[in-house]
This record gives structure tokens, sequence and C-alpha cells, in this order.
């Protein structure tokens, strides 16, 4: 089975430790973009990011996954889709 891009990006802010910037949708709590602190992701699954609380986010949520000064995966098309806002 192929590995999902995401999930190989995720694993490396996570084993060292980067400061990081990704943002998802959450459905949850209206629907809206949050930024996630990858301090609170406990490992990538081949889905979803599993986060240390036992909640899941799956990488079709992620929207923009940014670090070192540089944007490493957007999808900003889905911004614009799920909140109705351009991001330009």
């Amino acid at each position: 089975m192929k590995k999902n891009p995401l999930q190989d990006l995720i694993n490396k802010i996570v084993w060292k430790n980067i400061e990081a910037n990704i943002e998802y949708i959450d459905r949850y709590e209206g629907i809206r973009i949050k930024r996630l602190d990858p301090r609170q992701i406990l490992k990538a699954g081949t889905s979803f990011i599993i986060l240390k609380d036992g909640s899941m986010i799956p990488y079709h949520r992620i929207t923009t996954i940014e670090f070192e000064g540089k944007i490493f995966y957007s999808k900003r098309d889905d911004y614009k889709k799920w909140t109705g806002k351009n991001t330009s």
C-alpha cells in the first residue's frame, strides 16, 4: 500500500519536534478553519492524524501545513468551499 505524503510530512514534524502551522477544517464546532498545535499529535496514521486526546483528523480536512517559513502543503480551494471566503 502506498503511503500518504501527508503522513510522512506530519511524522517528520512530530519526530523532529518542528514548530509548524497546521490548519484543518473543523466540522464539529461549526464549519471553520482551526489551527492544530503539533505537540497535540500522537501519530500520523494511514488516513488520520491521531491526537493525544484520542480524537482523529482525516487528512482530507487538512488545508495548510507550513514550517521553516515555507508552505509545504496547501489545499486553499477547500478553504473557500467550506467557509465561502476567498484566500487571496
